[in-house]
């Protein structure tokens, strides 16, 4: 099972790449960080149709600054415990979280374009790691993306002048494939061959699927080019594990009582209404018999009791007075109010009155 984390705090894209709108980010994980628990997460992640589950970033940057290092620790932490592969956008900022991301992950790639600019800023970056105790340069993997024969910097001498590993695959110069995934969202789309085997190859070489397969510790990593969402959805659409199935069975069972519950009350609440119903109905029936034939009570109540359904209308339950107030006379009739089911008796009744308008 593949998660993937939208770690860029101020400019996180990853939503664009993948056409989606969550009202949930990272954020709503800080304040838990010491206690996440399976049900947090899936009310946190967003579950693409593909395959991944992905954390995003706020969608306003200066929410960011809430996502601590002890914050990003934890959540990090308790995703890595959960998911086969983990995978962390980290941007082209180091900050308190990023700096912990690459840490704590097993590999850290810095994706970068065939151009001094592009490479000058990733050697700043791991010697800034290496000076800050993060990683150290031999430790970080580089990745050539934006590959053209026709470039001038060649991955030969961009391996040299970083200084560091380099995957031997490289992301080709395929703009035009991209852009129909890209522009749409959907990673469906993207059915270049060369980009496909690429991604394929590169996911090999940094171990992905025997990660995905052999439930070993998730790797995570760090990436410094806006490139990095598109190299991740093809790794994401790729990896393989287990389902949530059975964490999702258990949550459900734990919330089979709340639903009886609320199903229960809602029954009652029926169960009340029908039996006030019912009661007008009786007092006015009740009450135009008594102003046709008011000396006849058993006429009256026979003639109420018809407007009223079995087993509201039994003897015990159904009650028909003629009561006096102000100097007008009324009939009232009380029916018991049964309890969760029709027949059951509680202690409470429901009344209702109806004047009655003698003829003439």
């Amino acid at each position: 099972m593949v998660c993937l984390v939208d770690l860029d705090l101020q400019s996180g894209d990853i939503p664009g790449y993948y056409d989606l709108k969550h009202r949930r980010s990272i954020v709503d994980l800080v304040e838990a960080a010491d206690d996440i628990s399976a049900a947090m997460l899936a009310e946190t992640l967003y579950v693409h149709p593909d395959g991944p589950h992905i954390l995003l970033a706020p969608v306003h940057g200066e929410n960011g600054e809430d996502v601590t290092a002890r914050a990003a620790r934890q959540i990090l932490g308790a995703l890595r415990s959960r998911y086969d592969l983990v995978i962390v956008d980290c941007g082209s900022s180091v900050n308190d979280a990023t700096a912990v991301a690459v840490e704590l992950s097993d590999t850290a790639l810095v994706l970068v374009t065939p151009d001094l600019p592009a490479l000058r800023a990733a050697q700043r970056l791991m010697a800034m790691w290496d000076r800050l105790q993060i990683r150290a340069p031999k430790n970080v993997t580089s990745l050539l993306v934006r590959h053209s024969r026709k470039n001038e910097i060649q991955p030969d001498f961009a391996r040299k002048l970083l200084g560091t590993p380099m995957l031997r695959t490289t992301v080709p110069a395929a703009y035009r494939a991209l852009e129909e995934a890209s522009n749409t969202g959907d990673p469906s789309r993207l059915t270049d061959e060369n980009l496909l085997r690429a991604f394929g190859r590169i996911a090999g070489e940094l171990g992905l699927f025997d990660s995905a397969e052999n439930s070993a510790p998730a790797p995570v990593s760090s990436a410094t080019t806006q490139e990095a969402a598109e190299t991740l959805l093809a790794r994401s659409r790729r990896a393989r594990g287990r389902d949530d199935t059975g964490a999702s069975i258990v949550e459900f069972a734990s919330l089979v009582p709340l639903l009886g519950l609320a199903l229960l009350l809602t029954w009652q609440i029926v169960l009340i209404g029908l039996t006030g119903m019912y009661a007008s109905h009786a007092a006015n029936e009740g009450a135009r018999q008594a102003a046709i034939t008011p000396d006849d009570p058993e006429l009256i109540r026979e003639e109420a009791v018809r407007r009223v359904r079995p087993p509201w209308d039994d003897e015990d339950t159904f009650r028909l007075e003629r009561i006096t107030v102000d100097g007008r006379e009324y009939v009232e009739v009380t029916i018991a109010m049964p309890m969760v089911l029709p027949g059951l008796g509680s202690p409470w009744d429901i009344s209702s009155r109806a004047m009655i308008f003698p003829e003439g």
